[in-house]
């Protein structure tokens, strides 16, 4: 273990368990360490699947530091010298003692201590080849990169293959899957309905939807579902991957929704909620009278030249299309050695919440397209992109506004979204005030685009003129 802070022990047992021990040992660990109300919520078997899912996203990772970040939340970095890969692992435990863990949470980070000296801005280009050279050279990504300045592009990356068998390479126009990256579309469809008057953020979800039978329909905002502050989770259950394949359109998915609790009172907290998101596309197609798909192409996709982007079934043959690849092919198995095609646990056709198609050089287009306002107007546009929710308690640096990740770096605010599924990566940020765009888009497992994107980020926060 690197450094280490102050901490209780409680994470490093966590971290102890998940990591060593058998599914009996962390069955006994759960029931004697979960706060009673989570443990009575989600059940013994729900929490084991995801501490075994840590373990296999854990993999060859080494506990660097340990801290507490708040009265009710420690965390860890852990680091994957392999794949220099950094995660951030937390805790968030009751504040009594003794303490009791209430929730887990995991995501790619940046280097805790990066020191390195700053680049000058004509040197970039140079500095992000020699900065992911290694990881290249591993094949730990196939995909595509792209950095601009304003619409001028400053480096750009091709690598591996968009269809392994054929051999067939990427380019910038490929269509790669953007997993939850869709979300920034949803939310401007959205706001381009309360353009046109139909109705406000604050808009409950019965009015909207009358005849929806969703719990607390009369509680939940248009504002609760944009911020994934409406209590719904995530429609992901088995029952859906037991019956995908009837899952196709967005309404299709509603039953399934029907049939959630809330978490918690609409607004009270952040949980994120790719349900809330497929509700907002339902909204869409009842007040616009048009599908979802039509009405993110036409009022959003084609009048900003994004001809590479749409939602397709997995049956259809689309020209220069991305397969995906995986090698996670069912939870609590270890990951296979070889990459297989993702088709059997993908979505048969993306939808509100995610799994529609991009490429780098239409997002680019969406880039400068709104933040020119051509997508809604200039105050809408600052208004959906405004941090409104913490993402990390007590911190007004990490925020969730509608349908944007919006994170603050001393003078810089990367906006933006990433989105990631087994054969599916995406990384999108576009850094305020100096007008940089960063698209990585990876057919690999995530972090495979992460990755890539945190080496760039790490270097532009640290660029100068």
């Amino acid at each position: 273990m690197g450094q280490e802070e102050s901490s209780s022990n409680l994470i490093e047992r966590v971290l102890e368990t998940i990591i060593n021990k058998s599914q009996e040992e962390i069955e006994d660990f759960i029931l004697q360490n979960w706060y009673p109300e989570t443990l009575e919520k989600r059940g013994v078997k729900s929490i084991t699947d995801s501490l075994h899912h840590l373990k296999r996203e854990f993999g060859d990772f080494k506990i660097y530091q340990t801290f507490n970040e708040s009265p009710g939340k420690e965390s860890a970095f852990l680091f994957n010298p392999e794949t220099e890969d950094w995660l951030k692992f937390s805790v968030m435990i009751t504040e009594d003692k003794p303490s009791f863990v209430k929730g887990l949470g995991l995501r790619p980070t940046v280097p805790p201590d990066d020191d390195s000296t700053e680049i000058k801005e004509e040197n970039l280009a140079t500095a992000i080849t020699d900065s992911i050279k290694r990881l290249l050279e591993k094949n730990l990504f196939s995909g595509v990169a792209l950095v601009a300045k304003d619409d001028k592009t400053v480096f750009q990356l091709t690598r591996g293959y968009s269809n392994i068998d054929s051999e067939i390479k990427p380019n910038l126009e490929t269509k790669f899957n953007l997993g939850s990256m869709n979300k920034m579309f949803t939310s401007l469809a959205i706001a381009k309905l309360i353009e046109e008057c139909h109705f406000s953020f604050d808009t409950f979800v019965a009015k909207l939807l009358p005849d929806i039978q969703i719990d607390q329909a009369g509680k939940i905002k248009v504002h609760h579902l944009l911020t994934h502050s409406s209590g719904l989770g995530n429609f992901f259950t088995p029952e859906y991957m037991k019956n995908k394949d009837k899952y196709v359109e967005v309404k299709d998915l509603l039953p399934l929704i029907e049939t959630e609790k809330l978490a918690f009172s609409p607004g009270s907290k952040f949980q994120y909620s790719n349900s809330g998101f497929e509700v907002l596309g339902n909204i869409i197609e009842s007040v616009s009278e048009m599908s979802y798909y039509d009405f993110v192409r036409e009022k959003i996709f084609l009048p900003l030249g994004m001809k590479d982007t749409d939602s397709y079934r997995l049956d259809d043959e689309v020209e220069n299309l991305a397969n995906g690849y995986t090698k996670h092919l069912a939870m609590n198995q270890p990951p296979s050695k070889e990459w297989v095609l993702n088709t059997r646990m993908a979505r048969i056709k993306g939808s509100a919440a995610g799994g529609g198609y991009s490429s780098a050089q239409d997002l680019l287009k969406f880039s400068q397209a709104l933040f020119s306002y051509k997508i809604i107007n200039k105050d809408l546009t600052k208004e959906v992109i405004r941090g409104k929710m913490q993402l990390e308690p007590g911190s007004d640096e990490t925020m969730y506004g509608y349908g944007f990740g919006v994170h603050k770096f001393g003078s810089l605010t990367r906006y933006g979204h990433n989105g990631g599924a087994p054969g599916i990566n995406s990384f999108f940020g576009v850094y305020q005030p100096i007008n940089y765009t960063v698209v990585v888009l990876s057919n690999y497992d995530p972090p495979s685009a992460e990755r890539i994107g945190n080496k760039i980020h790490s270097l532009i926060t640290k660029m100068k003129k």
